[in-house]
């Protein structure tokens, strides 16, 4: 279950180990255009791994760095404590 279009907030403001679905990546700056072909569209699930001045996030089976001023681009709709607990991967298994 996803919140609600008006829970629509920045990466940037997002928690280390808080899953959100991206709803839209603004502007067309090499970096966006680059997150895109990455397969940071509408509708991916993305984590955050690490925050600080730099976000390490989990999209897919890729893990990247972000600069914190960079993610205000990308909006999320956090995803749901009671849904994330079904996203989690199972290791070692």
């Amino acid at each position: 279950m996803h919140a609600d279009s008006s829970d629509v907030t920045r990466l940037s403001s997002l928690s280390r180990g808080q899953e959100a679905t991206v709803a839209e990546i603004r502007g067309s700056t090499p970096l966006t255009t680059r997150l895109r072909e990455f397969g940071c569209l509408r509708g991916s699930v993305v984590r955050v791994l690490r925050v600080g001045g730099t976000l390490m996030l989990q999209l897919g089976e890729l893990r990247l760095c972000i600069r914190r001023r960079d993610a205000e681009a990308i909006l999320v709709s956090p995803v749901l404590a009671a849904a994330a607990t079904t996203l989690e991967p199972t290791l070692g298994h």
